[in-house]
């Protein structure tokens, strides 16, 4: 019995279905014309893009960095070890 009073309570104060209707299609509408999302998204690209940049050049830096250390050592004489 309890459960069948709830029940009509709830359905007391539902929305007309046309109501219900145009809000979804309100709704549908309002999130196409949304630009939000497509912003961050672009701007997580661009932040995705630059850090690939990023680690390419450090890495070639790196390893111009590391063959003249090479030169530098290969030009030491060696010490003497006793």
């Amino acid at each position: 019995m309890q459960h069948g009073v709830l029940r009509l309570r709830f359905y007391r104060y539902r929305l007309p279905k046309t109501v219900r209707e145009n809000m979804s299609i309100k709704f549908i509408k309002r999130f196409i014309q949304d630009e939000d999302g497509a912003t961050a998204i672009e701007y997580g690209l661009f932040a995705a893009l630059i850090a690939a940049v990023i680690v390419v050049s450090v890495s070639n830096i790196g390893t111009k960095v590391n063959a003249g250390f090479e030169k530098v050592d290969a030009a030491l004489p060696a010490a003497p070890t006793e």
